[in-house]
């Protein structure tokens, strides 16, 4: 279910087809000269690693197919890791790019903490930041073309009033000319995690959900990886919805494929008008329409 999950998403944010060429992500190196992309490659959806220097010019490998869910890490200047759920047989062991040793790694099991089954544990204080009301972010937006409708609900923490440290961007496709009693419904998720406080070494993040919901939320996004984008499957649409009827909710992060969680405890109360205008514009949409 996963994979067609990952080539369903793969297609819907690489473009299917529309350019020859689709920057799925970038990390640039950490001394800035170099800048490692993550492509899809023509119509037939084929995958590139390219790496790219500041002059211009460029070193690439090839793939079979565009990998969506893979994550690129520099461990330094020179050296990039490259991660995949599975070993790639077009690259097994490292070698060189140019200039650059590319290390292949696997991240396998660690793929996604919440993917599979709901979580029953108790939330530990130590990993979790209590967000104060005056530090939380939300916005809502809409659109609508046709039979279709898009409802769109941010929400984040903040350090200061410029600077989202912690957000989520939902956004629920609705579309009320699917020929059923009820409109079709999903959710598309984007979650980031901008921790300007590790300045270490590079980090990715890997996985993030809310309050521990099953979803799928493992396509890095942009250049600094800090973002992931993904779906919430489903039931767990269903229950995402509930979930914004509550006290608060949880935004969870996991980085560099730990066990170790970063968990936001935000409390609904001050994004009540944002949420409610998310759910007047859901309406009564068919989260588990698949299923009829």
């Amino acid at each position: 279910m996963h994979r067609l999950v990952s080539t369903l998403l793969f297609l819907l944010l690489a473009g299917c087809g529309v350019a020859d060429v689709s920057v799925l992500s970038r990390r640039t190196s950490p001394d800035g000269t170099l800048v490692a992309e993550n492509l899809l490659t023509g119509d037939e959806g084929n995958g590139r690693l390219l790496i790219r220097k500041k002059d211009g010019s460029e070193h690439h490998f090839d793939f079979t197919h565009g990998l969506a869910d893979l994550f690129l890490r520099w461990s330094d200047d020179r050296t990039l890791e490259v991660w995949t759920e599975e070993p790639q047989p077009e690259f097994i062991d490292s070698f060189k790019l140019g200039d650059v040793w590319i290390i292949p790694k696997v991240y396998g099991r660690h793929s996604h903490k919440w993917r599979q089954s709901k979580s029953s544990e108790i939330y530990s204080t130590k990993n979790m930041i209590m967000v104060h009301n005056d530090k939380i972010l939300s916005a809502f937006d809409s659109s609508t073309s046709g039979t279709s409708r898009l409802c769109i609900l941010r929400m984040g923490a903040t350090e200061r009033p410029d600077h989202a440290t912690a957000e989520v961007e939902l956004t629920a496709h609705v579309n009320s000319g699917c020929n059923r009693r009820r409109p079709c419904g999903a959710i598309d998720s984007r979650f980031t995690l901008d921790d300007r406080h590790n300045t270490d070494h590079q980090t990715i993040l890997t996985s993030a959900t809310i309050s521990a919901i099953p979803s799928y939320n493992r396509i890095p996004t942009g250049d600094r990886g800090i973002t992931l984008r993904g779906q919430f499957l489903e039931q767990n649409a269903a229950d995402l919805l509930d979930k914004l009827n509550g006290d608060f909710i949880t935004i969870d992060f996991v980085q560099d494929f730990s066990d170790r969680e970063i968990i936001y405890n935000i409390p609904l109360l001050s994004l009540k008008s944002s949420i409610d205008e998310f759910r007047t514009c859901v309406g009564d949409a068919d989260m588990l329409w698949l299923r009829h």
